[in-house]
């Protein structure tokens, strides 16, 4: 196997330790347990960083910094372990720059074998979000289907997806007009038309993931 490093963020000193051990255990000799946080993110902006992986579903700024890092470089790998349902969360990870996913059950051994699939150039995706991923391909990427925290699923158009993803990672209304070149004003419109098709009261409600996080 060619030289990785490869960094684990966990909270949890066991599992860390058990996380460490299955990647060593396949090849990788560079291996770093950065906790907390912020620290695994700051690691992966060195170009000796192959591939992070996230213990827990991202907070808001993670997915930020993550989405800033892999547009940075897109070759870093990031896998995530976290809750699979709703699959929105799911896919807002993987919009984010998350080029692998495994539940939260996954044990050791799983994970070991997933960051050796994505060192290979391989994504690693839970049949949760490969399925409508398909499905929206099919249809000529018109839209995405996704399923709420109610279990109901509910149909997005592309650009309310967008505005859904970078809502997911704590950006301004200002910003989002920004980095999708329309007006604020339309980006409001977008976010009530979320509010409702979601169910939930408001803005502050479509930004918080229904999974635990990091931490």
């Amino acid at each position: 196997m060619a030289t990785h490093t490869v960094v684990i963020g966990c909270g949890d000193t066991a599992r860390a330790t058990a996380l460490t051990r299955a990647v060593t255990a396949r090849g990788v000799e560079d291996v770093a347990d950065l906790w907390p946080l912020d620290r695994a993110i700051t690691a992966g902006r060195s170009l000796d960083t192959s591939l992070i992986v996230l213990d827990g579903y991202p907070p808001a700024d993670t997915l930020r910094a993550i989405a800033d890092l892999t547009d940075a470089r897109p070759e870093l790998g990031v896998l995530i372990v976290g809750p699979l349902d709703p699959n929105v969360d799911v896919m807002v990870a993987l919009a984010s720059g998350a080029f692998g996913y495994l539940p939260t059950s996954s044990p050791p051994a799983a994970v070991g074998d997933a960051v050796t699939a994505m060192l290979a150039g391989e994504a690693v995706l839970p049949h949760a979000v490969s399925s409508p991923l398909v499905q929206h391909l099919r249809s000529g990427g018109r839209g995405i289907l996704v399923r709420r925290f109610n279990g109901h699923e509910v149909a997005l158009t592309n650009r309310e997806w967008e505005v859904l993803v970078l809502l997911r990672q704590a950006r301004s209304t200002a910003e989002i007009a920004r980095h999708l070149v329309v007006s604020p004003g339309t980006v409001r419109t977008h976010v009530s038309a979320l509010v409702h098709k979601f169910g939930v009261r408001d803005r502050d409600g479509l930004a918080q993931p229904s999974g635990s996080t990091v931490g």
